[in-house]
């Protein structure tokens, strides 16, 4: 399950994308519900019914890095995305 805050989050870093670097590729919706996703499998193999703020973290660069690089690459999308993370504050 994905409680609130969680969501609450992802939607925070979706939001945050779209505000700042005029090169960045903002997220979709999709790209959120790929978060989405990615954090309830990661809170599976960790043995978890619910899925963590911190879950949203360890697997956020890898899930984002592609489509915020857009034409610049993954590498550079890598940097972006680790940046989006520092900027988005994460719920307690």
């Amino acid at each position: 399950k994905i409680p609130d805050v969680v969501a609450e989050y992802i939607t925070s870093l979706l939001a945050q994308s779209r505000q700042g670097q005029k090169d960045i590729q903002p997220l979709s919706t999709r790209a959120g519900l790929a978060l989405a996703r990615a954090a309830r499998a990661w809170a599976f193999l960790e043995g978890r019914q619910h899925v963590e703020p911190g879950d949203i973290q360890k697997i956020a660069v890898s899930v984002i890095a592609h489509r915020l690089g857009g034409r610049f690459g993954v590498n550079q999308g890598k940097l972006w995305a680790q940046e989006l993370l520092k900027k988005t504050s994460v719920p307690v």
